[in-house]
């Protein structure tokens, strides 16, 4: 943002009139919260610099709209500030937290007001090394606490809520927790990582008047189904099922007979032309029954596990029905033989040139962390689905490391296999070898059970077998994974929801993709790094636009 900022500002436009865009967009979205109602107070709460800025912009902006702001200010602004000097000459109320020493006057307005924003500290400060002040504590509490009151007011941040790193998420234990947060230009990276995203409330990217830039140069972007849609695979009417590529899945164990058979009827439901399930001969009549679209490849085992001869089987198998996609590991178990198995399959998919990818998933991952360098030993295109516990045996690194440097870990991993990362969790990221990477906004506990793991690797082989690039494949899968998730929570509750009821919503999801249903709302509201266009900036007009929008 700061070098997108710069290069506006080269370009001939002011930071003045950035900031005046900033502070407009800030004040319409204040009006659509009270804006029928404008009695009802409005507490804007001040910092010392640039955010605070745009702040006090909106509330002059809110004045001249017939609101009567009320402003709290850290500290004293310069006197040759305009915007101060502006809401002075209105004669509207405020109040210095520097003579409220006992926040008594502080507490008075919170308590009265209907909508508090948040523009004490912007993206100008590392939080990591050097945390909130107890004054600047003192207030984000109090504010907090007003989520405990009966009627509660709105919680407004501007840019990035005060508290919250906004390049990974980190949150200072008194971070603010907006109900909305407008983000100037294109959204902070610490708006779709945890914790900030448990902050963040709803997320919207307003423009701010930056330079023309295209959505490709920017390495990090949101899902965003407008945008994925075109990476859909077409479905033609004179295809056959060759036309849809072949997945083979290998995976299954004594333990684990469900994993294979979840995943193979979502790579199925994802629109690929054939599934083979490759897996222990012992456990094949649990896995045909229900399931008759499949056909089966059963494996040798030796004392109820893979034997490590199977490779050849499966590689076999590979060749007769020209596989494009394969996915190895759900529901493998790890032993002895599956590691010999794996490593001996992993190492031989070089000369198969049909194939368009592998995804590693589960216990193959885990048996490959124990093996250095084993990413050298393919050549073809791969993605790796690691949930964090497998992403820390992978890369050796300890757990929280990972969950506070989700992407700079995920990106620097694809980089080290030069393959497509997938690291699952709230906010799964979508990393690729070349530095982009996508983030998924969507995060629910009904996706944390088991079994909705295999269900995204089937996904995503299925339409890798469609001829999906690999990125594009991936980012596919998480985001109609996301929306089943969706689904089977508005459906079935985020607890009772279960991996199985993922596929019964599937095809209402997958439906989204080929235009057969309007999708009602981008599906996790919005989700975004692109700006909303301000095509008007009367109070109401974009509001009411979005709402268009949303019933269409």
């Amino acid at each position: 943002m700061r070098t997108l900022e710069n290069n506006t500002i080269a370009d001939g436009k002011s930071e003045r009139a950035l900031q005046l865009e900033a502070g407009l967009a800030a004040a319409q979205e204040a009006w659509m919260n009270v804006g029928a109602m404008p009695e009802r107070g409005i507490l804007l709460l001040i910092g010392p610099g640039k955010n605070g800025g745009d702040g006090l912009i909106a509330a002059n902006q809110l004045t001249k709209w017939g609101a009567t702001p009320f402003v709290y200010l850290l500290r004293e602004r310069n006197t040759d500030d305009p915007d101060w000097k502006e809401f002075q000459e209105s004669e509207m109320p405020y109040a210095l937290a520097t003579e409220d020493t006992d926040l008594k006057r502080l507490e008075f307005v919170l308590n009265e007001a209907a909508l508090i924003v948040d523009a004490l500290l912007g993206i100008g400060v590392n939080l990591e090394s050097r945390p909130l002040d107890k004054q600047l504590s003192e207030i984000t509490k109090r504010v907090n606490q007003t989520k405990e009151n009966i009627v509660k007011p709105h919680i407004l941040s501007l840019d990035i809520p005060t508290g919250i790193n906004p390049d990974n998420g980190y949150a200072d234990s008194t971070a603010i927790k907006a109900d909305t947060t407008v983000t100037f230009g294109y959204a902070k990276m610490g708006l779709y990582a945890y914790p900030g995203r448990e902050h963040a409330g709803r997320i919207i990217p307003v423009d701010i008047g930056l330079s023309s830039t295209t959505k490709s140069t920017l390495p990090y972007e949101a899902l965003e189904l407008s945008e994925l849609k075109t990476f859909a695979p077409q479905r033609p009417i004179t295809a056959h099922k060759g036309t849809f590529g072949v997945v083979t899945i290998v995976g299954g164990s004594s333990q684990y007979p469900g994993a294979v058979r979840l995943a193979a009827e979502a790579a199925a439901r994802s629109g690929a032309g054939l599934v083979q399930i490759a897996a222990p001969k012992h456990i094949q009549t649990l896995l045909t029954n229900g399931l008759p679209d499949a056909i089966h490849q059963p494996l040798p085992t030796t004392e109820n596990t893979l034997d490590a001869s199977a490779a050849i089987t499966v590689l076999r198998a590979l060749d007769e029905k020209k596989t494009r996609a394969l996915l190895i590991g759900p529901g493998l178990g790890k032993t002895t033989n599956t590691k010999k198995f794996v490593h001996s399959i992993v190492s031989s998919l070089s000369k198969r040139t049909f194939l368009n990818g592998v995804i590693l998933d589960a216990d193959a991952l885990n048996t490959l962390s124990e093996i250095q360098d084993w990413s050298t030993l393919v050549q073809i295109p791969l993605i790796v689905t690691p949930h964090l516990k497998e992403m820390s045996r992978l890369m050796g690194i300890d757990i929280d490391y990972i969950q506070k440097n989700r992407l700079e870990s995920a990106l620097n991993y694809a980089k080290h296999i030069n393959g497509i990362v997938v690291l699952k969790g709230a906010g799964t990221i979508i990393a690729s070898p070349d530095g982009r990477a996508r983030i998924s906004e969507f995060a629910s506990p009904v996706l944390a059970k088991a079994g909705t793991g295999d269900v995204l690797a089937g996904v995503i082989a299925g339409l890798v077998a469609q001829n999906v690039d690999s990125f594009e494949a991936a980012s596919l899968g998480v985001y109609l994974h996301a929306d089943m998730g969706r689904r089977v929570a508005e459906n079935y509750g985020t607890a009772a929801g279960i991996a199985q009821d993922l596929l019964k919503v599937m095809p209402a999801s997958r439906k989204m993709l080929d235009g057969i249903e309007a999708s009602a709302i981008d599906t996790f509201g919005t989700n975004t790094l692109l700006p909303n266009t301000i095509q008007s900036h009367q109070p109401g007009k974009q509001f009411m636009e979005e709402l268009a929008h949303n019933l269409d």
